[in-house]
């Protein structure tokens, strides 16, 4: 199984000069715990966390109101590609102890593939199974 067959292709996804709280709101509306950071032009530069928002945002005694998500984002962030097969995700996302990893095709995010997608698959799995 590769990762295509896995990944979710609505990905909500930030830019790094938006402020922390913009960024807060967005992944509460989303009902997302992560976010893809694209720059200008579309190309992915970094990967910020609810649990970016929720500590990187309080270090250096910075308000969150003035903090941008370029303060608190993962860069460069980690990067799979459709073809990845989904074993070598799995492997990688255990390695780093990460829960998101974005899917791109170039420099262009695609697809997103969370923790939640292996729960996902393994009920599946179970259900067809006797």
């Amino acid at each position: 199984m590769q990762v295509k067959d896995l990944m979710n292709t609505g990905v909500v996804t930030v830019r790094a000069d938006q402020s922390v709280s913009e960024l807060f709101d967005i992944l509460q509306e989303a009902h997302v715990k992560g976010a893809p950071v694209l720059d200008e032009a579309g190309a992915l530069v970094g990967f910020v966390s609810q649990e970016d928002v929720m500590f990187g945002s309080l270090g250096g005694g910075r308000e969150a109101e003035a903090a941008r998500v370029a303060d608190i984002m993962t860069s460069p962030a980690m990067s799979v590609t459709a073809t990845t097969t989904v074993t070598e995700l799995a492997k990688m996302m255990w390695r780093f102890r990460i829960h998101h990893m974005p899917v791109v095709q170039g420099d262009r995010v695609v697809g997103i593939v969370s923790s939640l997608d292996f729960c996902r698959l393994a009920a599946e799995k179970q259900a067809v199974s006797p």
